[in-house]
C-alpha cells in the first residue's frame, strides 16, 4: 500500500475557491490480536504496527512494560499484528474494539500532553522480541 499519494481538490480561502494539490495519507484497517484472540481494529497507516500495538496495550492498561510481552508478529500483509503476552491468562474485552488510532491516558503528562518519551523507554531494546514473518 502507498503511504500516500497526490489529489486534486478544490482550496477555499479568503472567499475564494482555487483548484489545488496535494498529498492524502493512506490508511487501512488493522488488526490487532493479543494472545491469539482479535481485541482491537484500528484504521491507520499501516507503517511501524509494531510500535502501533504496543502503544495501544499500553495505553489501554493491558501492558505495563516491555517485560510483559513475549513476542509481537507483523503478518506479511500488514493487515494484523499479533502480540503474545507473557501472561497468557490476561483477561481481555469481550468483543473486538474498533477505534481510529491509541486515545488512552497512560501516556499523558500532567496539562494533557502525551509523552512519547515514556513508550520510546519503555520499548528501547525490544528488538529482539518482534518478528516481521
Amino acid at each position: 500500500m502507498e503511504l500516500s499519494r497526490r489529489v486534486q481538490f478544490v482550496r477555499f480561502e479568503d472567499g475564494r475557491a482555487d483548484p489545488s494539490e496535494g498529498g492524502v495519507v493512506g490508511e487501512a484497517l488493522i488488526r490487532l490480536h493479543v494472545n491469539g484472540r482479535e481485541l482491537a481494529r484500528l484504521m491507520c497507516t499501516p507503517e511501524q504496527l509494531d510500535d502501533l500495538a504496543l502503544g495501544f496495550l499500553r495505553s489501554e492498561g493491558l501492558i505495563r512494560e516491555l517485560a510483559d510481552v513475549r513476542l509481537v508478529v507483523v503478518c506479511p500483509s500488514r493487515t494484523c499484528v499479533e502480540v503474545w503476552l507473557k501472561d497468557a491468562n490476561l483477561e481481555l474485552p469481550g468483543r473486538p474494539v474498533l477505534t481510529s488510532g491509541v486515545a488512552g491516558d497512560h501516556l499523558r503528562r500532567p496539562g494533557g500532553r502525551r509523552c512519547a518519551g515514556a513508550l520510546r523507554a519503555m520499548c528501547s531494546g525490544w528488538g529482539d522480541r518482534v518478528a516481521d514473518d
